[in-house]
């Protein structure tokens, strides 16, 4: 063994010579700050966005829905919950800057007016905004990494999973595809809908093993009002369905028979269904359809699309 092999920090022991870097082992107390790493990777990394101005959508959704965003009278307010997202912030402008969309997104406009409390038209606050919702989630990614792994039960120990966490939540912290939901104002939407999911995913996987029926109302219920705080804040948020049948399909209940696993399954789905068919009734409701037609000046060729490929 060199002497180079002897400097190692006092807190980090080597299992064995050839160890590779799971099988390094932080004391407890090191391993409970792992999740932090992360936040802080995400934060270092996007830091720079802070000097950024307001550019294409933004100019739409704060500087000249500043009319929009300070009225808080019941009027606006109801407005923001029968409108479409476009419609609703551009209200106060001349009809020819004026936009439909297909989008009902009452939560984030309503995130977007508390913003405007704090932020108002200073452009570097919004970054801001968008910096430490990135962080959030990224924090937020960390733990539902950690308690997905800890369902499957094929690591030997905790620092295994620890470890794994990490360099997940790491790579979500820093990748490239993060760029646009943190640089650009208007597309912090994604920052925020990944709190909600990743929020609602956790609460399910305390559901999945609480031991006794009230903790398991309680923690369902949780997971069930943060899918309908998601889906009212992006309609991408209905994937969270697909996600968590997949959980129950490869984590859960294996020691039972498959027709008694779906009929789990489905009762497990049923609140989520519900929510999901309530947002389309309200939706239908709201916009006359599930997905209107209207003339993004962008992309006109959209309108020629099919109607399946507009619900896809």
């Amino acid at each position: 063994m060199s002497r180079a092999d002897l400097f190692v920090c006092p807190f980090l022991k080597p299992t064995n010579y050839k160890a590779n870097l799971m099988d390094y082992k932080f004391s407890k107390d090191y391993q409970k700050l792992f999740w932090i790493i992360p936040p802080l990777l995400a934060f270092c990394c996007f830091i720079n966005t802070l000097g950024f101005d307001f550019v294409y959508d933004d100019l739409f959704h704060v500087s000249k829905a500043a009319p929009t965003l300070e009225d808080w009278s019941l009027a606006n307010l109801k407005l923001l919950f029968i409108s479409d997202f476009w419609t609703f912030l551009t209200k106060h402008l001349s009809e020819a800057e004026r936009s439909d969309s297909t989008y009902y997104r009452p939560i984030l406009s309503l995130v977007l007016m508390v913003n405007y409390l704090y932020a108002g038209l200073s452009p570097w606050k919004w970054h801001l905004t968008s910096i430490l919702l990135h962080v959030l989630s990224t924090g937020l990614a960390y733990q539902v990494v950690l308690a997905s792994l800890r369902q499957i039960n094929i690591f030997k120990t905790e620092n295994q999973l620890n470890w794994l966490a990490l360099i997940s939540a790491s790579i979500f912290a820093v990748h490239p595809v993060q760029t646009e939901s943190v640089a650009w104002v208007s597309a912090y939407a994604n920052a925020l809908l990944a709190i909600l999911i990743f929020t609602s995913l956790l609460a399910y996987l305390k559901a999945r093993t609480s031991h006794n029926n009230k903790s398991f109302i309680v923690w369902l219920l949780i997971s069930v009002a943060f899918y309908g705080l998601a889906l009212f804040t992006k309609e991408v948020a209905m994937l969270l369905a697909l996600i968590l049948f997949c959980y129950e399909i490869l984590l859960f209940d294996k020691e039972l028979s498959w027709p008694k696993r779906l009929a789990k399954d489905l009762m497990m789905g049923l609140p989520f269904f519900l929510v999901t068919t309530g947002y389309f009734v309200l939706r239908i409701k709201i916009l006359g359809t599930i997905s209107p037609k209207v003339l993004p000046l962008d992309f006109p060729e959209t309108t020629l699309m099919s109607h399946s490929t507009d619900i896809f």
